[in-house]
């Protein structure tokens, strides 16, 4: 099923360490050791002093969108609660539904709407996802970047970074965060703990007092090294328990048409979402298989973004096309990977060694 591009494992391995890769005429103009010590200390430097997006550009709405009952339900029980002024008990709601009922589009709604109330420098909703790339497609930014919460061992915040810290979060009201699965106990307890710390007047209250809405699908990709949240201890179940209001996307906008085919395969996702294909759902995805396809048909998804189960088979696949450009390639080591182990602990997740090809 991978590329077409067959070659042995331990091929791969020699990557940036073959003869056609070490005699390569490879460019001289190396920044000097001065630079390099500039670029390391900025940074860490920008580390320190990142803040969140919180006022980016967002994209144009249609003044009269057809948003669905329940979309336009979720939006009215928002806009209820902010006009309530302080009145009100922070608001603690689940926005659920599967893919292509509109969730994303509606968070860019609900953002637009919010931020009017804000001002040209404050927003009253910070935007969060688990990953990157879904921060991305809801122009957000991550919960670890903007929570300020470390890959590895937590600490609370002290000093300029308190400050600096509850000066972002000085003018939210709504938390919005997306792909709520990937919430596990252990995760969304340092969101509590991280909120409590950006409202240290309310730092008692659940998630310091600060309203919330998730958004996702449970049936969707589970926590990662994780339980769900609601399978946890009492303190998460507590946590869990708070969010009261809950509202259920089912218009699907993504895949639409009444055509048999496209029945059979809103049905198909569906089945599968709920862990319940049955044979013709099987058959369906097996007619889409490379067995089925010409050489000529499968070539033509050589330049096609592959998904995996696993970082060492994407990176095995990377290694595959890297080697079928059949172009030098550079092999760039870290200079931690020479230190001990200690000293490695702290790399942040980062690859040891990095493969370079020119001009792609």
């Amino acid at each position: 099923m991978g590329p077409t591009n067959k070659c042995a494992t331990d091929e791969l391995q020699m990557l940036g360490r073959r003869d056609y890769d070490l005699s390569y005429s490879w460019p001289t103009d190396i920044p000097n050791q001065q630079l390099q010590s500039t670029a390391v200390q900025f940074i860490s430097t920008a580390k320190l002093q990142f803040q969140p997006p919180l006022n980016q550009p967002l994209p144009t709405i249609p003044t009269k969108t057809n948003l669905s009952s329940k979309q336009n339900l979720a939006l009215h029980i928002i806009l209820h609660h902010h006009s309530q002024k302080t009145t009100a008990q922070p608001l603690r709601m689940i926005i659920q539904g599967t893919t292509g009922i509109g969730k994303s589009f509606l968070i860019d709604y609900i953002r637009q709407k919010l931020n009017i109330f804000g001002t040209n420098t404050t927003n009253t909703l910070f935007v969060l996802a688990p990953t990157g790339i879904a921060a991305y497609n809801i122009q957000g930014t991550t919960i670890h970047a903007g929570l300020r919460i470390p890959i590895k061992e937590m600490h609370p915040l002290i000093g300029k970074a308190l400050f600096t810290f509850q000066e972002c979060f000085r003018h939210v009201k709504y938390l919005l965060i997306d792909e709520m699965s990937f919430l596990g106990p252990k995760l969304l307890l340092k969101i509590d703990s991280c909120l409590r710390q950006a409202f240290p007047d309310k730092q008692h209250e659940p998630f310091g007092g600060l309203s919330i809405i998730l958004v996702g699908d449970l049936g969707q990709l589970p926590p990662v090294m994780d339980k769900p949240a609601y399978a946890s201890h009492s303190t998460t179940l507590n946590l869990c328990r708070s969010f009261t209001i809950v509202v259920t996307l089912h218009t699907i906008f993504r895949q639409q048409g009444s055509s048999v085919k496209q029945q059979q395969f809103r049905s198909m996702l569906q089945n599968i979402r709920d862990a319940q294909p049955n044979k013709h759902d099987w058959q369906m995805l097996m007619n889409q298989t490379n067995t089925n396809f010409t050489l000529l048909q499968q070539n033509e998804f050589n330049s096609s973004i592959h998904l995996f189960a696993t970082n060492s088979s994407t990176m095995l696949h990377n290694k595959r096309m890297l080697k079928a450009l059949n172009l030098p390639i550079a092999l760039s080591i870290a200079r931690i990977a020479q230190q001990t182990n200690s000293e490695y602990d702290n790399n942040e997740q980062l690859p040891l060694e990095l493969l370079l090809c020119e001009n792609q």
